[in-house]
């Protein structure tokens, strides 16, 4: 399976999808664009993209999105995450886990 053209933009729209922003809304943040999807044909693409991929955006990192979401900062500034747990018998587990969204600042996107 070939990767979209949107998907270089998957962390940010990540750190969007908790805004008030509909999906055309975040998509024309993202492109920077004042016009809609019935006017800008890539505003309504990149609108479409987040809403088919919206459910494997945040299942597939939901542990990143819900951690950096409840400490308020982008899910782009950790670089990895202490993932704590505890199973059925009493047993504590931690795992290192690398967050495949962090960016450092010289790639960072300047928006």
């Amino acid at each position: 399976m070939s990767k979209s053209k949107w998907s270089y933009l998957d962390s940010q729209i990540l750190e969007n999808l908790n805004t008030d922003l509909d999906y055309n809304g975040i998509a024309r943040f993202l492109l920077k664009s004042d016009k809609g999807g019935h006017s800008n044909p890539d505003v309504k693409a990149l609108g479409e993209y987040i809403r088919r991929n919206e459910k494997r955006l945040t299942d597939a990192h939901e542990g990143f999105y819900e951690a950096t979401n409840q400490v308020d900062i982008p899910i782009t500034s950790a670089r990895n995450m202490w993932i704590k747990t505890q199973n059925k018998e009493g047993l504590n587990f931690s795992v290192l886990a690398k967050n495949p969204f962090f960016e450092e600042e010289e790639n960072k996107q300047i928006t």
